[in-house]
């Protein structure tokens, strides 16, 4: 006799997927490794919310294009929402945390609970700002999102706010019983070990990450051209990679630095790496990477967990749950304001510093708290 075959879970991941021309997000690769996580265990489809460049400088052609593109992704989420059978299912979105974004959440969840009131609804926030006030439109929605899910993923206890505080958003009793804490893991190909690389001869370090000011990159800069003031630029080499938002914010910044420090290969300028495998050897060949950060939605980069998992000594900034990655006098250093001085001061610190040691230790630190196995088993417990 054959046995009956096993009610599996139905998941709706209503997300965007990965696109080379737009860039490969944080929040896309945090989505892979939520559909990964659950896989093999739910019945996973995936309904794709459309995501093409705009050029041009219209505004208004850019929000038609956008409304019309989420219009058409709404409606393959219906579509594929009735041929599932309507009911007993899970939807997943990432919730935004713009206005406009949100606006476009609160509308799926909308159409999703006018189809059945009783499907599971789980927002993901990536965002450091979601839990926070700004704005009456902005909060309302964010309070319709919430109060319309069934659960809440954030990434980090210190991305909530006291609820006594200004800027609080929600109250213990709003999120009881919604909220579930699970912070990010890295990719699989990210995460396969390699044996930790010794520091010898010049310090690599590297700076992995969009090119926004808020990110610190250009703070990164000045550092460098302080180094190099005091006579002490031969004991690095540094490398930049991420998207840029025009080709001439790249060719100014080159003209920061001197011709011979790039003619040298002592800065080296690049683009961003989309194939997974060239960034694990980005990290692999670094001895420290560089993140200062002050970005205002910064919530909990993945660059510093894809850098810890592969033994990089960590330099970061006292900012969102960033200290719950980089422990000062273990794996890294903070820095509690973003200034060119202070940051080279960390960097000419390095040479105070065991580095191989404090390498092995971001390891350590990444497989106890933000391994994959540990995040999978949170999100199966959540989905399951």
């Amino acid at each position: 006799m054959s046995e009956k075959p096993v009610n599996r879970k139905k998941i709706i991941f209503f997300v965007t997927r990965p696109n080379q021309e737009k860039g490969l997000t944080g929040a896309v690769l945090g989505t892979q490794t939520v559909i990964d996580s659950v896989k093999d265990h739910a019945d996973v489809h995936i309904v794709e919310i459309k995501h093409r460049k705009i050029s041009g400088d219209s505004k208004f052609r850019g929000l038609v294009i956008n409304v019309f593109d989420f219009l058409v992704s709404l409606f393959e989420l219906v579509r594929t929402t009735i041929k599932l059978g309507r009911k007993d299912l899970t939807i997943y979105l990432n919730v935004a945390s713009s206005t406009q974004g949100l606006a476009r959440d609160a509308m799926a969840i909308k159409v999703m609970r006018l189809l059945a009131k009783s499907n599971r609804i789980i927002v993901h926030s990536r965002n450091g700002d979601f839990f926070r006030s700004r704005g009456i439109l902005n909060s309302k929605l964010k309070r319709n999102v919430v109060r319309s899910s069934n659960a809440v993923i954030c990434l980090s206890k210190r991305l909530i706010p006291d609820e006594k505080s200004p800027n609080a958003l929600f109250d213990v009793q709003t999120l009881q019983g919604k909220l579930h804490i699970i912070p990010n893991t890295i990719d699989e190909t990210l995460d396969r070990y390699m044996p930790i690389k010794t520091c010898r001869g010049r310090i690599q370090v590297l700076y992995l990450s969009n090119f926004l000011p808020e990110k610190g990159y250009l703070v990164l800069a000045s550092a460098i051209n302080l180094l190099y003031s005091d006579g002490l630029i031969d004991s690095f080499q540094f490398k930049f990679f991420g998207k840029w938002r025009t080709v001439e914010e790249k060719e100014e910044f080159r003209k920061l630095f001197s011709p011979t420090l790039i003619s040298s290969g002592v800065v080296e300028i690049s683009g961003p790496i989309w194939e997974r495998e060239k960034a694990k050897q980005q990290y692999h060949e670094a001895d420290v990477f560089c993140l200062p950060t002050q970005y205002k939605a910064e919530a909990q980069p993945r660059s510093i967990l894809e850098a810890m998992a592969n033994h990089c000594y960590v330099i970061s900034t006292n900012h969102v749950s960033i200290p719950d990655m980089v422990l000062p006098g273990q794996n890294g250093i903070l820095l509690d304001s973003v200034s060119a001085q202070q940051l080279a001061g960390a960097l000419k610190n390095l040479r105070n510093v065991d580095i191989d040691d404090a390498k092995s230790e971001s390891r350590k630190i990444f497989d106890r708290s933000f391994s994959i196995a540990k995040h999978n088993e949170k999100m199966k417990e959540l989905f399951l």
